[in-house]
């Protein structure tokens, strides 16, 4: 069985170009964060 794990975490405006869409790089801090 497996248990749920969420995180809460904001994106932040470093992380995103001029549309809004999240750098493929900042995924690599989502990832550390759940860790």
């Amino acid at each position: 069985m497996t248990k749920l794990f969420t995180v809460d975490e904001r994106v932040r405006w470093s992380a995103v170009d001029k549309a809004g869409i999240i750098f493929y790089g900042a995924y690599v801090r989502f990832f550390e964060l759940a860790e």
